[in-house]
């Protein structure tokens, strides 16, 4: 079983929220607001955070002999956007690498404001980092960042998908039988396919601290295929030509076999898939076999 960290070797967040469900300042404000709904109060809490002006929810907190008012809720608020923060530091560190501290540290501070966390587990934050980027007028200048945002939250969430096991092909063989065309292939849990006009997938791995390349091929007006997946106890980032990577979005898809044999004699006429489908079984593309009905599988 996989211990819980980080590919990149960081501790994960499984133990502890973003959120402050305790503000010991709040507790003991609360003899000025007993009429308050508790729920209310800890909502107006949690929007001031995220808000740049905090000055409405001041009046809820206790005074203090040596700390102001505002000065007890930035404590709260600046622990909450540390933690934050080094969350998306520990899931995006190659975008961190690129655009390096302080640059990140902005980022990801606006990313913030407007995307405030909404679970008690931080691995499930930041998963719209990539489409923030895209918007994110300092960053117009490096157009692959947030594709290189889209591969590395898709290398932290398979990192903690189930594994799954080889194709089973006695199964097969008795589902082959009996529906023919109809059965439909799946990749691996642990997978999932990207697309982008930058190699990626070079850029990713020339950050790596142990990788010594220091050049880059580009070429222009020219797609890249990857299929991110979890292969021997290994996370993989394997480049696929468009005729792989569409065939696996169709089985992705979950569509009937004798369906993708359609489409693909329409798109790739001199592709022979049944000769490919031998072939993405053997790299350990395709992983299992289902039967899909009109009342599910």
């Amino acid at each position: 079983m996989d211990k819980a960290r980080s590919p990149y070797g960081a501790q994960r967040n499984t133990g502890w929220s973003a959120q402050i469900p305790y503000c010991a300042a709040l507790h003991t404000g609360y003899q000025n607001v007993m009429t308050t709904n508790l729920f209310a109060l800890q909502e107006k809490f949690l929007a001031s955070v995220y808000q740049a002006t905090t000055t409405q929810f001041l009046q809820h907190l206790a005074p203090h002999t040596r700390l102001s008012a505002a000065t007890q809720f930035a404590i709260y608020r600046n622990s909450i956007f540390g933690r934050l923060q080094k969350a998306l530091r520990e899931i995006y560190p190659v975008c961190h690498q690129l655009v390096g501290v302080d640059f990140f540290s902005a980022m990801a501070a606006e990313f913030i404001l407007q995307t405030p966390s909404t679970s008690p587990d931080l691995n499930t934050y930041g998963a719209t980092f990539d489409a923030f980027i895209v918007c994110f007028p300092p960053a117009v200048g490096l157009p692959y960042l947030a594709d290189i945002a889209t591969l590395e939250w898709a290398w932290h969430r398979l990192y903690g998908a189930p594994n799954s096991q080889p194709l089973d092909f006695e199964k097969l063989a008795t589902q082959s039988a009996i529906h023919g065309e109809d059965i439909c292939f799946c990749l691996p849990a642990r997978s999932t396919l990207l697309s982008s006009p930058y190699p990626i997938d070079q850029i990713w791995t020339m950050n790596q601290s142990d990788n010594e390349n220091t050049t880059i091929t580009l070429v222009e007006n020219h797609m890249y295929y990857f299929l991110i997946w979890h292969h021997h106890h290994v996370l993989q980032i394997t480049p696929l030509t468009i005729v792989e990577w569409q065939l696996l979005t169709w089985f992705q898809q979950a569509l009937p076999f004798g369906k993708i044999c359609e489409q693909a004699e329409t798109h790739f006429p001199e592709v022979n898939i049944t000769a490919l489908l031998p072939e993405f079984v053997k790299r350990g593309w395709l992983v299992d076999s289902i039967v899909l009905t009109s009342h599910g599988e």
